[in-house]
């Protein structure tokens, strides 16, 4: 598999977005299909931001801390883990909560963009940069995101009308994650 094939995959499974779509669609209920649409694009953006800033300053974050990037590679693999394991038992990136009075789009911002691109997600991001390159990484985590938009603005479809397929997707998902948390942590301590 290519450079950008692994960045792509290792960076859909820890942003995990077949783990966030139970609590986009959550989050987003009663929302139109254009509504939906919006708020997971608004959602991916975000993280697709956070994200490049983690591939952007990886080297020089490592440099300043002192770590080499084999040694960030072992820690990335050991914070993929819980959420792994999260998503093998249940299916999902975290308990769906009431909106509780916030506006839905708030609502619906405040937990997905946070999930997609979380320290899994970052920590690989940033790990994948050192390893592949800033371009190849960005691009890998800008077709991620664009992907993870198109899957949760689609929720209502495939999580509203199959409830059944999301937690299968998301343990599906927490399978992939796991497997390329141990691989990391092997490459890294393989590499040292």
């Amino acid at each position: 598999m290519s450079d950008f094939g692994l960045a792509v995959l290792g960076i859909f499974a820890t942003a995990a977005p077949l783990g966030v779509a139970p609590v986009f669609h959550s989050a987003a209920e009663g929302a139109d299909s254009r509504e939906r649409a919006r708020l997971a694009g608004i959602a991916a953006l975000v993280a697709l931001a956070l994200l490049a800033v983690a591939i952007s300053i990886g080297d020089a974050f490592l440099d300043w801390l002192d770590v080499s990037p084999e040694s960030f590679q072992i820690a990335a693999g050991v914070v993929m883990i819980p959420q792994a394991l999260r998503l093998l038992w249940f299916g999902e990136s975290a308990a769906a909560m009431a909106n509780e009075g916030m506006r839905r789009w708030a609502w619906a911002l405040a937990r997905t963009a946070p999930l997609l691109a979380g320290p899994p997600a970052l920590v690989a991001a940033l790990s994948y940069g050192t390893r592949f390159g800033v371009g190849t990484t960005v691009g890998a985590a800008a077709f991620t995101m664009a992907l993870s938009a198109a899957l949760l603005s689609g929720s209502g479809w495939w999580v509203g009308r199959a409830p059944w397929l999301a937690p299968v997707l998301g343990r599906l998902n927490g399978g992939i994650l796991a497997v390329l948390a141990i691989e990391m942590i092997l490459d890294g301590v393989l590499s040292v």
